[in-house]
């Protein structure tokens, strides 16, 4: 199916192509997408959000999941045409969770990122849409769209003057997020 592509592939430092038509092939890429999301991992979900330049494609398309709804999501050209004020740093509200990547295997870090967004989106069906997203699902989505236009959370991280974690494994098998 697909390979999740990791630094320093090029395309991931590249601005993505908007979808011109969505057609069945466009609809076929995007229910891939999140069944690569939701089962590619050995039959486990891969995580919460993929998009098309992480498994080598120049499309603005993405692939989410909510866990307030407990769905999966592809969004075609997706656009931010809203942001909070208010942000959060990290991912979950109060509890403060690493954001990581895919496709910057083993480090996480907290970002901070606008709590509420408002998003002009295609469905793979090809209807418009817009629509607000708070909670787990904002960062989420910001974190993929980053990832449409070049963006890593690594930069995010650097531009924030934040802190860069590394998954480190003990001696004893136990794992734990040491500062790089």
């Amino acid at each position: 199916m697909f390979r999740i592509l990791a630094l320093p592939e090029p395309i991931l430092r590249q601005k993505a192509k908007p979808v011109a038509e969505i057609d069945g092939e466009t609809k076929k890429f995007a229910d891939e997408l999140v069944l690569f999301l939701q089962k590619g991992n050995k039959g486990r979900p891969w995580g919460v959000g993929l998009s098309a330049p992480q498994v080598g494609q120049s499309l603005r398309v993405i692939a989410i999941y909510s866990p307030k709804s407990r769905r999966y999501l592809a969004l075609v050209n997706p656009e931010i045409i809203w942001r909070s004020k208010r942000t959060t740093l990290g991912l979950g509200g109060d509890k403060h969770f690493l954001e990581g990547c895919l496709s910057v295997p083993g480090f996480w870090g907290k970002v901070r990122r606008s709590s509420i967004i408002k998003v002009g989106y295609q469905t793979p069906a090809g209807v418009k849409m817009v629509r607000r997203f708070r909670g787990f699902t904002a960062p989420v989505i910001q974190h993929e769209i980053d990832h449409l236009d070049g963006i890593l959370f690594i930069d995010r991280l650097q531009e924030q003057n934040g802190r860069l974690f590394r998954l480190v494994k003990e001696a004893d098998g136990r794992e734990k997020m040491v500062p790089v």
